[in-house]
């Protein structure tokens, strides 16, 4: 399972004991499987820059790749809290004007 697990990620399985920059390699697949779907062409890009840095080329997230990378997480995690708000608002509009027309 862990070998199929690493496969659908991108990885090998022997990283996962080997590679010496693994903390970081797994922080970028966790990113990668949550978020990916969301990300723009260009985010997508920096993040395929960052995994080339930290998987292939073996080398640990510097702190301002760690502050970027932040930045974007929480960018995302904002643009998923206003459409879940706005998605609130328009199911409750909804609802009023349902309420609206069963009444008349």
């Amino acid at each position: 399972m862990t070998r199929y697990w690493c496969r659908t990620q991108g990885i090998h399985d022997r990283d996962l004991l080997k590679h010496p920059q693994i903390d970081d390699v797994i922080i970028l697949v966790r990113v990668i499987q949550e978020y990916f779907q969301e990300l723009t062409a260009s985010k997508r890009i920096h993040l395929h820059i960052l995994w080339d840095w930290v998987y292939r080329q073996k080398k640990p997230l510097t702190k301002r790749q760690c502050k970027q990378l932040t930045r974007l997480i929480h960018q995302l995690e904002n643009i998923r809290y206003h459409r879940q708000q706005n998605l609130i608002k328009a199911r409750d509009k909804i609802i009023k004007h349902r309420t609206r027309i069963t009444e008349k």
